[in-house]
Formats: C-alpha cells, structure tokens, sequence
C-alpha cells in the first residue's frame, strides 16, 4: 500500500511543503468523516511530464467513517480515473468548488462521489491558501 507522500511523489511535482500541508490536512479527516457521515476522498491530477496521458487523477488519500457505511468498500488509493470517466474532478479543480453528481451527470460504476470532488475543493483551496502564505514568507 502507497503512502500519501509516495504517491505525491510519483504522480505531482508538489513542493515538500504542499505535500507536508495536505498530509496535515489529511490527518484531520478522522472526525471529520465521522462527523459527516461520509467517505473522504483525496484525488489529485497526475503532472503531465510524469506520466503518459496525464490529466488524470489519482487517489491519494481515502477516510472511512466510523458512523456510517462506507461509500468505498474496496481500497480506492492509487485508482486512477480519466477526466471523462469523472469530469466533477475536473471541474472542481477548475472551478474551486464543490460540484456534485448532477453537474455532469451520471457517474460511472465505481468512480468518485460528489463528497469527492468536494474534498477535492476544499483541499486545493487550504492549498493555495498555504502556497500563498509561503510565497509571502519566502519575500
């Protein structure tokens, strides 16, 4: 089984710092998943020059509530999904926000949910929060 880091590593080119931040980030998820009743989902778009087709996501990082049924019975981390198969990933990268199942219709067997794509915000807006902060320390 991959670790956060190692699949930060093999499919981003996120600073050591970013991947630090969202290992923090992910480390929270805990309560927030039982809290919320909900699977959280890490995905993450593959760089370009690290893979062939890039544009992908992967999964990074996934969270089982305590609370409630699971979502994901089988191990998501490292499921790779095209933007096709999954367009909320993208839009919601795209966009900075929460897109859910009916923003692009109808999700394929076994690919994300809209909790998903909303973690997906959410962790690439504390992201750029974070990068800007460094930016601004690093001036």
């Amino acid at each position: 089984m991959s670790t956060l880091a190692d699949l930060l590593a093999e499919n981003t080119r996120l600073p050591g710092e970013a991947a630090d931040h969202l290992q923090t980030v992910v480390a929270e998820w805990q309560l927030l998943a039982d809290l919320s009743f909900a699977d959280f989902v890490l995905w993450v778009p593959v760089a370009e020059g690290l893979h062939p087709g890039g544009g992908d996501f992967v999964c990074v990082a996934h969270v089982r509530p305590t609370t409630a049924p699971t979502a994901h019975p089988e191990d998501v981390v490292g499921a790779r999904f095209t933007v096709d198969e999954h367009p909320q990933l993208a839009k919601a990268m795209r966009e900075v926000r929460i897109c859910r199942d009916s923003d692009s219709g109808t999700i394929p067997k076994g690919a994300a949910s809209s909790t998903s794509a909303a973690v997906l915000a959410a962790a690439r807006r504390s992201l750029s929060r974070f990068m800007r902060k460094l930016a601004i320390a690093g001036t």
